[in-house]
């Protein structure tokens, strides 16, 4: 082993190269970003400062030679990376980039000689040594010799014999996947952020959620033990939204441990923390260790340089919270709204691109019931993990409690159908609208002839039980009434004109009579 943990094998001049091709263009960036990493660089100053590129092209910020000194200097690491003049320097010392990818390659191939030698340093002393992992050592070594030999590139393959099958761990059952990522959507105000509350609720008392049972009946299961919770929330209060919901929804609130932002080593407050921030969540997960981590909504914690529409630009972050989630065995939850087209299907109807709906294992929609408007369901729109679970109903109370109500036969698509046929309805209804104005455009007519031409010149079936045609009459304020033993529908008269004076007689010789079917008729 060298004495200052160093080799022979000095690569600081090519480096400089690398570095200053990084700070002058941002496709060359690019490319080297993906050819090397933090372990290539020989130089100390020159690890901090590729460390500094990476992280500003994590958050979709172009690295240049400003931002890169920036960072640097926020992250108090300017003195040990050079101090501004040498970055300005690196940046300085080539004209051109056409050379970057050789300079990376030299840089690459560098840092391999170097990890030889230093492999084949420790092979030999342990061998001094007698230690029974020299052969090993030795062997790996060897191996990495090889790769050298192959420019480094080989496809890591691992036979499926030798991995073994896991069953799926469930936070709630099949709902909430553990390790994964997962998706809660619906239109603004339907009750996501009421449902999320009393997950978190339920979570950290360690009650049963409901699933339903072969016989689609709602049933609660056994007691679990209380577990933490980690609540991201851009659109509501600590004090006046989410403490009194969780009150009503009976959490303990010594287990719910909201994300307001970030602490600079300085003291600096930075808000808000976003997603991007991977560190600093992971820090904040191994102390907390949650269960459940509830980002509401996503949209607003994606982070600087990241449209939700752009897949490309959506995967790098969902790759990495998935990451998170998979290594502290944690339920991380991402709350979105819908998007207006009815069109789609459901599983497309979330804001932002499909990618969001593919990374995530299960994802939950809420919707009203389009039975009982009173009611919400929570439907399952996808589950890769197992079977979807049938939907539930619920009601929020006038007191802002969230109640379970019982098992529902409506599906994600049969929630949000109520948009698709109110737009068909209105459609009818137009037409129907149109047909009564011109129909009653003379004067008033007999209902039972009104009534028949409708069913022939708008389809319907039977006029009198026609809730399109009733709505219809309804917004064109046509009156009912009765002279006689015969009903006459008519158009409303502007306020300024006065009833006809044979209107007026004929009223007088029979007195308006409304019977106990006029509501039928209306």
């Amino acid at each position: 082993m060298y004495q200052d943990g160093k080799t022979p094998i000095d690569s600081a001049d090519v480096e400089k190269a690398a570095l200053g091709s990084m700070l002058i263009d941002r496709e060359a960036a690019d490319k080297l970003l993906a050819k090397l990493t933090v372990g290539d660089f020989y130089d100390d100053k020159h690890r901090l400062i590729f460390e500094a590129l990476q992280k500003l092209r994590a958050k979709g910020e172009v690295p240049d030679l400003l931002t890169v000194t920036d960072a640097l200097r926020s992250s108090k690491s300017l003195t040990k990376a050079g101090g501004a003049a040498y970055i300005s320097a690196l940046a300085n010392s080539v004209g051109t980039t056409t050379n970057a990818d050789v300079y990376a390659d030299k840089v690459l191939e560098c840092s391999r000689y170097r990890a030889i030698m230093m492999a084949a340093a420790e092979c030999v002393a342990a061998a001094k040594e007698m230690n029974p992992n020299a052969l090993q050592r030795m062997e790996e070594t060897v191996e990495l010799i090889r790769s050298i030999g192959q420019n480094g590139a080989r496809v890591c393959v691992t036979c499926l014999a030798d991995v073994e099958a896991e069953e799926t761990s469930w936070l709630w059952k099949p709902y909430l996947p553990l390790g994964k990522l997962a998706i809660l959507e619906g239109d603004p105000s339907i009750g996501k952020t009421f449902l999320a509350l009393k997950l978190t609720a339920a979570i950290s008392q360690g009650w049963p959620l409901p699933t339903v049972n072969a016989q689609g009946e709602l049933e609660i299961g056994e007691r679990g033990e209380p577990q933490n919770v980690l609540y991201l929330s851009a659109e509501d209060g600590l004090g006046d939204t989410l403490k009194p919901r969780l009150i009503r929804a009976g959490a303990d609130d010594s287990r719910v441990f909201a994300v307001t932002g970030k602490r600079h080593p300085g003291g600096k407050i930075e808000v808000p923390i976003t997603l991007q921030d991977i560190a600093e969540l992971d820090r904040t997960m191994s102390e907390y260790r949650p269960a459940l981590m509830v980002v509401d909504p996503l949209q607003a914690y994606l982070g600087k340089g990241v449209d939700m529409n752009r897949a490309e630009q959506v995967r790098p972050v969902l790759a990495q919270v998935g990451a998170l989630a998979q290594k502290h065995f944690c339920t991380i939850l991402l709350i979105r709204h819908l998007g207006k087209s009815s069109k789609d299907r459901s599983i497309y109807r979330g804001l932002g691109s499909i990618d969001l709906a593919a990374a995530a294992r299960s994802v939950l929609l809420v919707g009203r019931d389009p039975d009982d408007a009173t009611k919400r369901i929570l439907a399952h729109n996808k589950s890769s993990l197992g079977p979807s679970g049938a939907s539930i109903s619920f009601a929020i109370t006038p007191e802002g409690a969230l109640e379970w109500v019982g098992a529902s036969h409506l599906t994600a698509a049969q929630v949000l159908a109520p948009d698709a046929v109110d737009t068909e309805e209105k459609g009818a209804r137009a037409e129907a609208k149109e047909f009564l104005k011109e129909a009653l455009a003379n004067g008033p007519r007999a209902a039972r002839e009104m009534e028949e031409e409708c069913e022939r010149a708008l389809g319907i079936e039977d006029a009198q039980k026609s809730s399109t045609l009733k709505r219809a009459k309804t917004e064109l304020n046509i009156r009912s009434y009765r002279i006689g033993a015969a009903w006459y529908w008519e158009l409303p008269k502007p306020k300024e004109q006065g009833i006809r004076q044979e209107d007026r007689q004929e009223y007088q010789q029979e007195p308006l009579s409304v019977s106990g079917d006029i509501l039928d008729r209306l």
